[in-house]
């Protein structure tokens, strides 16, 4: 019986979910139609359509030393999207480039952060200190971290969870 229930709703609703073409007189319509849902092209999460992400990043790289650090990573921006960088107040990110172009850090929700429109992008910065500090701030969207302190690979940093508010 449930399976025919299952059958019975992905044949009935599959329709909606299709994707259909524009014909040619609409679409110039299109940018109108979707200029309230700017979220409209970013994913969604797995389990809640209405829970989107416009901005993926790839795994951060951070190579710490004992008076400078490096940072980098590869993002996916889908819709107009403010990036956190790694670092805070304390240690500000220096010579940020994007794409390998100098960018312009602001401050945003108390964190570095740059803002980027759709596309995609190679973003890196550096840090520098007196001495190597104790912690460093990574932004809370970031998934996969490697780290390199002082010349060696760090299997499983550890990361504190804060909350930002």
């Amino acid at each position: 019986m449930m399976r025919l229930i299952w059958l019975f709703t992905l044949f009935t609703l599959s329709p909606i979910y299709a994707t259909t073409d524009i014909p040619k007189p609409l679409e110039p319509w299109v940018n109108w139609v979707l200029e309230d849902s700017p979220r409209y092209q970013c994913p969604f999460s797995y389990n809640n359509h209405q829970q989107k992400y416009c901005a993926w990043p790839s795994q951060l790289n951070l190579t710490l030393n004992k008076q400078q650090g490096q940072f980098n990573s590869y993002w996916q921006v889908y819709n107009d999207s403010y990036i956190s960088l790694p670092g805070d107040s304390n240690f500000w990110p220096q010579n940020v480039s994007i794409n390998d172009k100098p960018a312009i850090v602001i401050k945003h929700n108390n964190s570095p952060t740059i803002k980027l429109s759709a596309g995609q992008y190679h973003i890196q910065g550096e840090f520098f200190w007196p001495s190597l500090p104790d912690s460093l701030s990574i932004p809370e969207q970031t998934g996969l971290t490697s780290v390199k302190l002082l010349g060696k690979d760090i299997a499983s940093p550890i990361i504190k969870i804060t909350s930002s508010g």
